[in-house]
């Protein structure tokens, strides 16, 4: 979602393209609008922090799905909270 062919790196525009401070799980933007990185192998990150939009990706291979989603929602107390979903379809076995 941040690096690679179609992350958001690579797809702003010079003028509006984030900082990626890796270590600090964190993405900048010019206009001062900031995204914390999370990991579905982590989901204890998500308890504590409060925010008002989650996207998320591919929920269906994250390691710890039911604990993630539970630990995002909780914190999702900020304003009109939002959640995006993003998910690749799999072709039936």
């Amino acid at each position: 979602m941040v690096e690679g062919e179609s992350g958001l790196l690579a797809i702003s525009p010079p003028w509006n393209r984030p900082e990626y401070e890796p270590s600090k799980r964190r993405l900048s933007w010019p206009n001062g609008a900031t995204a914390t990185v999370y990991s579905g192998f982590e989901p204890d990150q998500l308890r504590g922090p409060q925010h008002d939009t989650a996207w998320c990706d591919e929920l269906a291979v994250w390691q710890y799905p039911q604990d993630t989603w539970d630990n995002l929602q909780f914190g999702m107390r900020l304003g009109d909270p939002r959640i995006h979903h993003a998910q690749t379809h799999y072709p039936d076995p």
